[in-house]
């Protein structure tokens, strides 16, 4: 262990806990259902926990993955959360005042915002993800690792 792996170390438990605290906060607002909340807390959760075991792994000198997560990646997934809240925002206000313009049922504008909801998680999925493996994983998503 030396000085750059410990600040390493303690800069990826800040993240960690940064982009965790956002994504339980914001991941209720934004699922319709409680269900779609729960997956994605689950799967948040253990990477979070993969993540935190690979910096411990790599501050004690173990080879292997290495995720390096860096203090810019709170800030891309802020302004995520941030721009996807907008975009949902303005969705709900464009469906409540198409719904009676169309004469919409009730039925059919929460099945589109059930729609909208899931695919805002798995945007948020996505981006949460790609702050906490610092970039790794939509770059590598492409050839089919997750991890290099």
């Amino acid at each position: 262990m030396n000085g750059s792996g410990l600040l390493g170390f303690l800069i990826s438990i800040v993240v960690l806990f940064g982009v965790g605290a956002i994504f339980f906060k914001t991941v209720d607002g934004i699922a319709k259902n409680a269900l779609l909340a729960t997956i994605a807390k689950i799967a948040i959760g253990c990477l979070i926990l993969i993540v935190f075991i690979l910096a411990v792994a790599s501050v004690l000198g173990f080879s292997g993955p290495g995720v390096s997560v860096g203090p810019w990646g709170i800030i891309v997934f802020a302004v995520g959360v941030l721009v996807l809240l907008v975009v949902m925002y303005i969705i709900d206000l464009v469906l409540n005042w198409l719904a009676p313009q169309m004469g919409l049922a009730a039925p059919v504008v929460e099945a589109v915002r059930f729609i909208v909801s899931v695919i805002a998680v798995i945007a948020l999925l996505l981006v949460a993800g790609d702050a906490l493996l610092g970039g790794s994983a939509m770059l590598s998503l492409g050839h089919g690792r997750l991890l290099q």
